[in-house]
């Protein structure tokens, strides 16, 4: 009975040694997890790429571009579901992620937004302006083109480059310290699989599948973008026969490219070699994992980073901002005299949504009366039940009765 206790008591030591060495083998030089590692954050690396790219490098008259991207753990799974998107819609730009709607303030019309730039443009701005939503009922920026083309290059980008430089650093350091040169070269692999997968030419004319208005065409729009009723932020872009056409920016979508399809294809050939080549390597592997959480680190920070217009080749510039406190609409001591012809001066008892767009129709004539539809729901046009207040009877019935007038008054100039 004793001997058979013994190699029991045995059997258990050698199994606790077997599972300690093999814990220690694999904290040490990690292996399998990277056929796990680098099928994973796809999503992440498409929402990084619609953040960047459109970036160039200009030589003579050669302009390459560059999308900074860096290499990280889920380049694999993007390059499957991305040739999985070309071979279907044969779309590459993410789907839209801020649902918002683009009015077009001259005609009344008001268009779903499906440009995920333009979403993040709102919501990157609705960011900016967070920390005055205490005492902001309802805000409108006014913005106004500019003839200036291109884009800037902001802090996420410059960090973007910063990150890709220390990843071929810390890649460098097993071919210093112990001759062993095998994660620099997947490093530099899946740094130019990146860069070449940002290259493709399908990513800027998805991205900004939209005609812009150029000076001296005389053509003027005056748009509005918004999440719509129940939110309290509208951006209010005047075009004065410059800028972007913002309502067909919202509906266009570039046509694919069928050079896509193929090159689509090697990279996702490449990308998989790459994955079977981490599969082997089974020394220094903590610098590889070091590489790969720098890299997705970096894409986290890109697709989630608020940017300025500007980095989304959107150029304007704030005109003025018409801010709305927290007033009830609440009647004031006047008669209800609705038929007269006199422009009423929106009242100082004016709040909420109400007065910011009663102020808005005034500077821009159209512009508060499309907005009503939008947060107000009714159809366009003067109703008097859709006033409960006289002062706001009198401001509407005038400003729908004139506003043909008080357009051509205001924006005729601009064509001239």
């Amino acid at each position: 009975m004793a001997p058979a206790l013994l190699l029991s008591a045995r059997a258990i030591l050698d199994s606790l040694t077997d599972v300690d060495s093999e814990i220690r083998s694999q904290w040490s030089n990690p292996g399998d997890i990277f056929s796990l590692l680098l099928l994973i954050g796809g999503d992440i690396i498409q929402k990084a790429l619609g953040q960047l790219v459109g970036s160039q490098l200009s030589i003579a008259n050669f302009h390459i571009p560059l999308t900074p991207v860096a290499f990280s753990f889920g380049w694999v799974a993007y390059a499957y579901s991305s040739l999985t998107d070309i071979v279907g819609e044969g779309t590459l730009m993410p789907q839209i992620d801020v649902p918002s709607q683009v009015i077009n303030c001259c005609t009344g019309y008001v268009r779903d937004n499906r440009s995920w730039i333009l979403g993040r443009v709102l919501r990157d701005h609705e960011k900016r302006t967070r920390g005055e939503q205490g005492k902001v009922t309802f805000r409108i920026d006014v913005f106004e083109g500019t003839d200036q083309k291109g884009v800037d290059s902001d802090r996420v980008w410059w960090v973007s480059w910063l990150v890709i430089l220390l990843q071929q650093i810390v890649a460098a350091l097993p071919w210093m310290l112990y001759g062993d040169w095998s994660i620099l070269f997947v490093t530099l692999c899946g740094t130019i699989g990146a860069l070449a997968t940002g290259m493709l030419p399908q990513w800027t004319k998805e991205k900004w599948a939209s005609p812009r208005l150029e000076r001296g065409s005389g053509k003027r729009k005056v748009m509005a973008l918004t999440r719509g009723n129940g939110h309290s932020h509208v951006m209010l872009f005047v075009n004065k026969g410059v800028g972007w056409d913002m309502e067909a920016m919202a509906t266009s979508s570039g046509e694919p490219q069928r050079e896509t399809r193929y090159i689509s294809l090697l990279l996702t050939g490449w990308w998989t070699l790459l994955l079977i080549t981490c599969s082997g390597l089974h020394d220094h592997t903590w610098f590889l994992i070091g590489v790969g959480g720098l890299g997705m680190l970096q894409n986290i920070y890109v697709a989630g980073s608020p940017r300025p217009m500007g980095s989304f080749n959107i150029h304007y510039t704030l005109d003025s901002t018409i801010i709305s406190g927290k007033k009830s609409r609440r009647p004031v001591d006047e008669t209800d005299n609705s038929d007269t012809d006199d422009n009423p001066n929106p009242s100082e008892s004016v709040g909420g949504v109400m007065g910011a767009l009663m102020e808005v129709e005034r500077k821009f004539p159209g512009a508060g009366a499309s907005l009503v539809g939008v947060f107000f729901p009714s159809s366009l046009g003067y109703e008097k039940a859709k006033f409960p207040f006289a002062h706001e009877r009198k401001f509407w019935k005038y400003a729908y009765k004139t506003m043909e007038a008080r357009k051509r008054e205001k924006y005729d100039s601009i064509s001239k």
